[in-house]
């Protein structure tokens, strides 16, 4: 499996039947998510392949993620998916975010929005669900 569906799978506790629900909702959404990454990431003064963290605060400004999730969590998310697991690309930096970890840290915020720990708002939407919402809002 590779890396980045490594990362999801285990984010999902190995849930192979959400795993394919996330799966098709990244695939959907991908050339969507493919020129966002892309104009973000060119933002920046480092890599064009790559985003980093003012352009993500930036990227999560301009959406709004702010509005439903703090500025710490949206930092936390950052360092989360900047997370090197053993295998994961030996061309992957470590302060910066490529493709597949933006694409992990969508899935982090949508967790964060739909379902908060503890809010007591009923029913929490399946992971799959979350990220649906989150990239079509």
């Amino acid at each position: 499996m590779p890396t980045e569906a490594r990362r999801i799978a285990h984010l999902l506790g190995d849930d192979p039947a959400e795993f394919k629900a996330v799966t098709r909702v990244v695939v959907a959404h991908f050339r969507d998510l493919r020129i966002i990454f892309r104009y973000w990431a060119c933002l920046g003064s480092e890599e064009p392949f790559t985003m980093q963290w003012n352009q993500w605060r930036e990227f999560a400004d301009a959406v709004d993620f702010e509005k439903d999730v703090d500025m710490s969590d949206l930092d936390t998310v950052f360092v989360a998916a900047n997370v090197e697991l053993g295998g994961d690309v030996k061309a992957n930096p470590g302060k910066a975010l490529t493709r597949y970890e933006f694409v992990e840290c969508l899935y982090r915020v949508a967790q964060r929005k739909y379902n908060p720990r503890n809010s007591g708002d009923g029913e929490p939407l399946a992971p799959s669900d979350a990220l649906h919402k989150l990239l079509d809002d």
